[in-house]
């Protein structure tokens, strides 16, 4: 399948409403294929701002099932992407992920 913006928001998308579900397995392999995707998109503010979304979401699902070095890789690269990005409220979100995961190191 070709990548588009299209399909990773709707891949995204498919894995909120999988997590909320609580299918955290059909969440993750939705992320992944969103990550994908992504990736080999070329860069813009809109893509950015998907990436920091999967990623920071990528994170969450890591961090819950113990896998704490992928999770921290995750968060890394959303934040990063959310500073590029540029989107408020995925800024936000990426900063509050940040202070909690520095505040659960000490």
């Amino acid at each position: 399948m070709k990548p588009s913006l299209s399909a990773a928001a709707a891949a995204l998308e498919g894995a909120e409403q999988a997590y909320a579900a609580g299918h955290t397995g059909r969440a993750g392999s939705q992320l992944d294929s969103a990550l994908d995707q992504l990736l080999r998109l070329r860069p813009s503010a809109l893509r950015d701002t998907l990436l920091a979304q999967t990623h920071l979401r990528l994170h969450v699902l890591a961090q819950a099932s113990g896998q704490l070095g992928r999770s921290e890789r995750h968060l890394r690269w959303g934040v990063s992407y959310a500073r590029t990005a540029g989107d408020g409220p995925t800024r936000t979100l990426a900063q509050q992920l940040w202070n909690d995961w520095q505040a659960g190191r000490t």
